[in-house]
């Protein structure tokens, strides 16, 4: 063979073996790329254990399950959603030095989410009293979040505490995709004093005057309104001389100090025509809040042409939806009938 040829051959063989070495040192970077780097924990997750049929009670403490509220960048890496089972004490808003949390309830199905708005004067109650309701629509295929807000003695009054449900209005909404049920199918329940907040929360979702700095620009709009044995009108409970200390507090002072209060802080004012629809219930010897605050409501949402249920329970007193009867099966029965409707 000639020099020249010899020094050829010299040649292919060296970038032959060139480029065997480049792909020896490239494929560990081929492999991160094809898994998205390291393998990740399940405790980095932050995802709850799986459940069949039954919640799965467990105190969720790592910080990956307490969010920002602001939604994903539109850039951002395909979000995992998260599984089955009870994901607790979730701050959905820090308000006025206060973290707001809520339970979010998960099953396989998710045809939509409920808000749950617990009850208590506007001076107490917790979350986890609306747990029962939150299980039992489990299994028919809606999420839940049920939610603490901030109560009189840390700051709670009008408008501030319907704010707070909308803070968790938008958080809901602003991390669907995360939690795997449609954004545009949220609704809210709310029972007694949380009855009164998601009566006119539901009325004024839609007044940007009101929106919270919480909320951003995320839609606060929802598709169905679910009050339980809640005040509609404050003028009617103020005309009527019922008006207690703590409703009081929370409109603000006396009727005499901030009247204007009273009536915004009234569903039946703000009735207008891009109001959701509501299914209202209420039991027929309420002492605690006449029925008539329901039927007061009901005929304000006929009267603007907007839909409307009305469910009397007879026989039924306060709170009666957080006793084991035939009272609460027929509001169950009810409310779930409303979402099936609503988030179809």
């Amino acid at each position: 063979m000639s020099t020249s040829a010899k020094n050829k051959a010299m040649l292919n063989r060296n970038e032959s073996f060139g480029f065997w070495t480049l792909g020896l040192l490239l494929l560990p970077l081929i492999a991160c790329s094809d898994t998205g780097g390291p393998p990740v924990s399940q405790a980095d997750t932050g995802v709850v254990q799986q459940f069949d049929g039954a919640v799965s009670e467990l105190s969720i403490a790592d910080s990956s399950l307490v969010d920002s509220g602001k939604p994903p960048a539109l850039d951002a890496a395909p979000v995992e959603v998260k599984k089955n089972g009870t994901y607790k004490d979730i701050v959905y808003a820090q308000v006025g030095g206060v973290a707001l949390k809520g339970d979010l309830y998960l099953a396989q199905k998710r045809e939509g989410l409920l808000i749950l708005v617990h009850g208590g004067a506007f001076v107490s109650g917790t979350k986890t009293t609306m747990s029962g309701i939150a299980q039992y629509l489990l299994p028919k295929g809606y999420a839940s979040f049920s939610v603490d807000y901030r109560v009189n003695k840390q700051g709670g009054a009008f408008p501030a505490l319907p704010q707070d449900i909308l803070c968790a209005i938008a958080f809901a909404r602003d991390h669907a995709q995360e939690y795997g049920y449609p954004p545009e199918k949220i609704a809210i329940l709310g029972t007694s004093a949380g009855g009164a907040l998601v009566s006119i929360v539901g009325a004024m979702s839609n007044m940007e005057s009101y929106r919270p700095s919480c909320a951003g620009q995320t839609d606060l709009s929802v598709v169905g309104v679910i009050p339980g044995f809640g005040l509609h009108d404050w003028l009617e409970r103020e005309n009527q001389g019922e008006i207690a200390t703590s409703e009081a507090a929370y409109l603000g002072g006396s009727f005499a100090d901030h009247p204007e209060n009273y009536t915004e802080a009234s569903p039946v004012t703000h009735v207008n025509s891009i109001t959701a629809p509501y299914l209202l219930f209420h039991g027929s010897v309420d002492e605690a809040i006449p029925y008539h605050q329901s039927e007061l409501m009901h005929e304000a949402l006929q009267k603007a042409g907007k839909s409307s249920e009305l469910l009397i329970v007879d026989g039924a007193g306060h709170s009666f939806v957080f006793k084991p009867s035939d009272y609460k099966d027929q509001a169950l029965a009810a409310i779930e009938a409303f979402l099936a409707k609503v988030f179809l």
